[in-house]
């Protein structure tokens, strides 16, 4: 797992790491609608994870 860091405009630090399930199909209600309405067989999701950091 690699985190990093993002730094906004209006000086707030956040620490995000990414989920990424390439190749490893999930079941979720997305996953289901798209089954569905026929656009794809399997879904592949990824998720951003974050916490904003704050200096006390």
């Amino acid at each position: 797992m690699q985190m990093s860091y993002l730094m906004t405009l209006d000086n707030k630090t956040y620490l995000y790491y990414s989920r990424c399930c390439y190749k490893h199909p999930v079941e979720s209600e997305v996953a289901d609608w798209a089954k569905d309405k026929g656009w794809y067989d399997e879904i592949e999701e990824s998720w951003v994870y974050g916490v904003e950091i704050t200096v006390k």
